[in-house]
């Protein structure tokens, strides 16, 4: 399993008699005497990561011209609003996905889990594939949609 490495925020303060111009020493003497702590807190967070999966923001929007909104009732029978939010808890990682907010126009996951591997063929699995799979689901269903992803943020937008 190769490592993954992710955004660990530590700060730290310190005093020392070693002095410098040269801020690459510096930096190097800072972080001897807060690596082994540093260490520590990127393996924890890694592992919470893997066990949790990795957090997105997912955004649904109705494009201005769509025929429908999210109290739509489609051809199945089913709202729009619950066969998406069916779907996101259904499809995130452990289920673990936060819908904050409907507006006329939106539909707010504010975070939602994914897996750091697909757990099929234990590849990396990314924002990409779990748009790829929404996108599948909504057509198959006679939604019309399209995504943008930027960062961990994932917008849908349907037509």
């Amino acid at each position: 399993m190769k490592p993954i490495l992710a955004p660990v925020f530590l700060i730290k303060t310190g005093t020392s008699k070693f002095t410098s111009s040269d801020y690459e020493k510096l930096i190097k003497k800072a972080f001897e005497g807060i690596q082994e702590e540093f260490l520590n807190t990127l393996m924890v967070k890694t592992d919470e990561i893997r066990e949790i999966g990795r957090a997105c923001m997912v955004e649904f929007n109705l494009d201005e011209n769509a025929g429908t909104d999210f109290d739509s009732e489609l051809a199945s029978g089913e709202y729009l609003n619950e066969l998406i939010e069916d779907w996101i808890s259904t499809n995130a990682y452990k289920g673990r996905a936060n819908l904050s907010g409907i507006l006329d126009n939106k539909m707010i996951f504010d975070e939602v889990r994914i897996p750091l591997y697909d757990q099929e063929t234990n590849k990396p699995y990314n924002l990409n594939r779990f748009a790829s799979e929404v996108i599948k689901y909504l057509r198959s269903k006679g939604v019309q949609a399209t995504r943008n992803i930027h960062g961990q943020k994932m917008y849908v937008t349907i037509k």
